[in-house]
């Protein structure tokens, strides 16, 4: 987060002003709209041009990041806010009389206020299949009459709870509730122990009594479950795979059915410096943080990557990763590079094995 100083505002922050001046963002405009209900009204901006390229690009950066509003409920079929914005503004503003400039005029005014003049408070805009509600939540931000419409309730829930007016206390107390009621139901299937031994404790909450190491939570009904509360190392993910059993043989082997065992790839750039060590006079990087996070998980380095060690960003300490030699390093004064470290994360070959049918006790 940018910080302003005694001197004046950060560079941010002045690049920040000039652009919201060049492009008039929050400035209030008053623009002419037409009378849809005249036969002989005069064409809008829509039905002459429209600016195509600028919205393009807006609608790039967009992406499928969204605006907040829009992120209170995932919607199978978003539309970029930005097109729905453009297309609502030059389907209701007259176009020039030179038309050339039809583009210019919507674009010029698509950062402004459009509200505090009212210029669209007259215009009433209906939306029979509003799906996720961009057109209804786009309008309304222009300051238009909006309707909304849609067989689906799910749809008609998300729209009604976009447009709601509601205070950020109510919300983190209704969260709250739902927390309370929800996460007990929930808890004694994410309670795990952690990739270094950690274990989480259960308490109840009646009395404060912590639970020893043989209780099983998952043995609780669930109108027990509320009586308790836990603390420590929950489940983040769970990755479903339907199994085959044998067909051939009829022993029941069963065994994983994936197209693929690498389960994520992802691309990171650390900041690293070039290292030989004192001791065994090998090669390899120091890097600026520990970027390879898979606790208690095999690390297998490919053959063509340059061998590293991440610093300890307290003692300043790395350990060689060929000989174990541990030694103090100042990197801060040396020019580190930008390097890319390609991670995958694999299904361990023992789960890929499968399993027998039946276990040493002779039970499915």
């Amino acid at each position: 987060m940018a910080r302003a100083s005694s001197r004046g505002p950060t560079k941010a922050q002045r690049v920040a002003k000039a652009v919201a001046d060049a492009v008039g963002a929050g400035k209030a405009v008053q623009v002419e709209t037409v009378d849809f209900n005249d036969p002989n009204r005069p064409k809008t901006c829509l039905e002459v041009d429209f600016p195509i390229l600028p919205v393009n690009q807006v609608a790039a950066i967009e992406g499928n990041a969204g605006k907040p509003i829009y992120q209170m409920s995932k919607w199978w079929a978003r539309r970029r806010s930005s097109v729905f914005r453009s297309l609502l503004l030059s389907a209701s503003m007259k176009a020039p009389d030179d038309t050339s400039q039809a583009a210019k005029a919507v674009w010029d005014v698509y950062y402004a206020n459009h509200q505090k003049k009212r210029s669209f408070a007259k215009l009433k805009v209906a939306d029979i299949f509003m799906g996720g509600g961009t057109t209804i939540v786009e309008g309304s931000r222009l300051g238009m009459q909006m309707f909304g419409n849609d067989l689906n309730p799910v749809a008609w829930f998300v729209v009604k709870t976009e447009l709601a007016d509601v205070k950020k206390a109510e919300v983190e107390a209704l969260l709250a509730e739902i927390e309370a009621e929800v996460k007990p139901q929930l808890m004694p299937f994410y309670a795990c122990n952690g990739p270094h031994g950690e274990r989480g404790t259960w308490t109840r909450i009646a009395d404060g009594k912590v639970m020893g190491a043989d209780f099983d939570s998952l043995a609780l009904k669930p109108e027990e479950r509320k009586a308790f509360k836990y603390e420590g190392p929950e489940i983040i993910y769970v990755f479903w795979s339907k199994h085959g059993p044998c067909q051939v043989t009829g022993c029941g082997h069963r065994t994983p059915v994936m197209s693929s065992p690498v389960l994520a790839v992802k691309e990171l750039s650390i900041k690293a410096w070039p290292h030989k060590c004192p001791k065994c006079k090998s090669s390899f990087d120091i890097e600026e943080s520990e970027a390879r996070m898979a606790p208690d998980v095999t690390l297998v380095v490919a053959d063509g990557e340059t061998p590293f060690a991440p610093i300890n960003t307290k003692s300043g300490a790395v350990v060689c990763p060929s000989c174990g030699e541990k030694e103090l390093v100042n990197v801060g004064r040396q020019k580190g590079k930008k390097k890319k470290v390609a991670l995958s994360l694999l299904v361990h070959p023992q789960w890929l094995s499968g399993e027998k049918s039946k276990d040493k006790k002779s039970q499915p």
